[in-house]
């Protein structure tokens, strides 16, 4: 039985490497796609967490939020065998998580999954968030049109707001 407020998610087959219909083009590479389907298969079986005080995955009215690295850091260490039971990273990150993360996020941010965060001086791809209950900044990519890849996703969790853009001042 579904928790209330939580909508089951059906999989959306992501072959390797497919044509993203509003990417201009881009093709994701096939470990893009495999995070893709584990994320999919993660939300849908709910073994990854949304929206939850220590989800790594959150709903946000701009997208679906990755909080960042942890996310990337997870699925990492999944494909390499050192994750933790419950999604734990271990102490240390392997050499190879490391190079997966960075690998990762350089597919995403290629293929057009991911928003770029242009409200910032020197425009990148994170976007903070601050949490309501905690007043914790928490720093997530944005996957762009998640429609694509899940049929649905709870409402965006209310206890995330945009953080203020942080400026330096030149004195």
């Amino acid at each position: 039985t579904p928790e209330v407020g939580i909508e089951v998610l059906a999989p959306v087959a992501v072959p390797h490497p497919t044509r993203l219909p509003s990417s201009e083009g881009a093709t994701m590479g096939s470990l893009a796609s495999g995070f893709i389907r584990w994320l999919q298969e993660g939300l849908a079986s709910r073994a990854i967490e949304c929206n939850g005080a220590n989800a790594f995955v959150h709903t946000v009215p701009e997208g679906l939020g990755l909080v960042s690295p942890r996310t990337f850091q997870v699925f990492a260490a999944s494909l390499s065998g050192e994750i933790q039971p419950g999604n734990r990273l271990p102490k240390e990150l392997s050499p190879t998580v490391v190079a997966t993360v960075s690998k990762l996020q350089s597919e995403l941010k290629k293929a057009k999954l991911v928003q770029k965060n242009d409200q910032k001086a020197n425009t990148d791809y994170f976007h903070a968030y601050l949490s309501t209950a905690s007043n914790k900044r928490i720093n997530m990519m944005l996957l762009q049109e998640p429609a694509r890849f899940f049929s649905s996703l709870p409402t965006p969790n209310r206890a995330l707001e945009r953080a203020p853009v942080q400026t330096l001042e030149v004195k």
